[in-house]
């Protein structure tokens, strides 16, 4: 939520792509995506976690 917030305020007027002096919010969209993927996918099996904590 922090992440979007601070889309919203500081990089959403330069554009997706900014404004040719500073970056748009391309890279924190970016991010942001990738974080949630890591939450909410399945642990794989041959993962680290999978094999210390048998979860």
């Amino acid at each position: 939520m922090i992440m979007l917030g601070a889309i919203v305020i500081a990089k959403f007027p330069l554009g997706f792509l900014g404004d040719g002096q500073m970056a748009g919010y391309e890279l924190e969209l970016l991010l942001l995506a990738m974080s949630l993927y890591f939450v909410f996918a399945d642990k794989p099996t041959l993962s680290l976690d999978q094999k210390l904590f048998n979860a």
